[in-house]
């Protein structure tokens, strides 16, 4: 039997995140004053963001504990059984015809594998113990998803600890500061997750090690996707907002007056787009000749 939490979690996250959403239109409309506090401000409303959300994460694993741990409790012995190569459930004795003498015997037939979901035109092959095992089965796979989330949950709540510890420290005033992230460590970089609303990926990016650096000169959409494994949907989202990143790092706009400064760079690319434009054409001329030999 299927169960799958993360869409619960997926639906809490989206609920929060659409509550946010409204609360910063209100609050960006009444920020026309900005004192000097303004960092700090913004960096403990995006931690306290993230934290409302894993709250929520939390409360909603703590309802299936309560529900499936203490309701039912849990045991072994189902999932002992199945490592031991013993079935799921077994039909009724009753059930099982014995084989006639002189009959020819039929081909085997291709039939769909068996259900272990209890039915009402299955019922009557289910005895008590069957029915028991089943049971621990079920108690036991969500013991195992209860588990594997809150150990999930509980590493994020740590890094989130270590990134709030990080923006309070005076000692590092300039903390999240979008102008200085190509020197931007992990714990900023994660701070920089959250105020973009994609804390999901916290974990990755803190035990991938990714600092300012790595984020604005070594990521780009295939590395997202087949590295890191950000979702498709996410990619383009996180590229628009490196590209935020980048264009207010001075040390990048020093490089792009460098590179339109630099004729023989210009001419490089000019040559680059011109080799790019001609494959692009001949792969379109390849198309066109493949449809005409496939229709001879």
């Amino acid at each position: 039997m299927n169960f799958d939490i993360s869409e619960d979690l997926e639906a809490s996250k989206a609920k929060e995140a659409k509550n946010d959403g409204v609360a910063d239109k209100e609050s960006n409309h009444n920020d026309s004053d900005v004192d000097s506090d303004s960092s700090s401000k913004r960096r403990s409303k995006t931690l306290t963001r993230t934290r409302s959300l894993l709250q929520g994460d939390m409360d909603l694993i703590n309802r299936y504990a309560i529900k499936y741990g203490s309701k039912f409790g849990g045991s072994n012995s189902a999932l002992n059984r199945q490592a031991s190569g013993l079935p799921v459930h077994s039909p009724s004795p009753s059930l099982v015809s014995s084989p006639q003498p002189n009959q020819p015997q039929q081909p085997p037939q291709q039939r769909r594998k068996p259900s272990n979901l209890v039915s009402s035109s299955s019922a009557h092959q289910w005895g008590v113990d069957a029915l028991s095992e089943e049971h621990s089965q079920m108690v036991n796979a969500m013991n195992s998803m209860i588990s594997q989330q809150s150990v999930v949950l509980d590493r994020k709540k740590r890094i989130l600890d270590m990134v709030e510890e990080a923006s309070n420290d005076s000692s590092n005033p300039d903390f999240g500061k979008l102008e200085r992230a190509d020197d931007w460590d992990v714990l900023e970089v994660c701070w920089w997750l959250s105020s973009i609303h994609l804390d999901k990926y916290l974990e990755t990016f803190h035990s991938l090690t990714v600092d300012g650096s790595i984020l604005l000169r070594d990521l780009d959409e295939t590395v997202l996707l087949k590295e890191i494994g950000i979702k498709r949907l996410h990619v383009r989202k996180m590229m628009r907002e490196i590209q935020k990143l980048r264009d207010l790092s001075p040390k990048f706009k020093k490089m792009k007056q460098d590179e339109n400064n630099n004729p023989q760079l210009q001419s490089l690319k000019a040559e680059i787009e011109a080799l790019k434009k001609e494959n692009h054409h001949l792969r379109e001329e390849n198309k066109k000749l493949r449809l005409l030999v496939q229709a001879k």
